[in-house]
C-alpha cells in the first residue's frame, strides 16, 4: 500500500525544507570561495588582498547567479551585502555585483576594525 507525504497541521509537507537543502547541494560547484548554506541564506566569501582575489570573487558572485538563473530561481541584490573585515584601507576597489548590478557596502568601525553589517 502506497503511503502519502505526511502533513503538518499548517498544512505544509515536513519533506519540503529536506528537499531544498538537496536541491541547493551544488551551488558552489565551480566557484573558488567558500560558500556557506543555511537554510534560505548564502554567504560566499574569500580572503581578498589583491585585485585578482577580488575579481576571483565577482567570477564566484557570477557563477552563484548562474546557478540561480539555470535554477529558475534569483537572488535578491537588495538583501546581498559586502562586508569586509580588516584594519587597513588595502586599496582594493570593493566593487562588487550579482545580476549586473552593484552590491551595496555598509559598515561600522569598532576596536579598530572595519566590518561591513548585513
Amino acid at each position: 500500500m502506497a503511503t502519502s507525504p505526511q502533513w503538518s497541521a499548517s498544512g505544509f509537507c515536513a519533506i519540503g525544507p529536506v528537499l531544498f537543502l538537496i536541491f541547493i547541494n551544488d551551488l558552489e560547484v565551480g566557484t573558488t570561495s567558500t560558500v556557506l548554506k543555511f537554510a534560505d541564506d548564502t554567504k560566499l566569501f574569500r580572503s581578498v588582498v589583491s585585485q585578482v582575489d577580488r575579481s576571483m570573487l565577482n567570477n564566484d558572485l557570477d557563477t552563484v547567479c548562474e546557478w540561480a538563473d539555470r535554477w529558475q530561481m534569483k537572488f535578491n541584490v537588495s538583501k546581498c551585502k559586502v562586508m569586509h573585515y580588516g584594519r587597513k584601507d588595502t586599496g582594493i576597489d570593493p566593487s562588487y555585483y550579482m545580476y549586473g548590478q552593484p552590491i551595496e557596502v555598509g559598515s561600522v568601525y569598532r576596536k579598530g576594525f572595519r566590518c561591513c553589517i548585513f
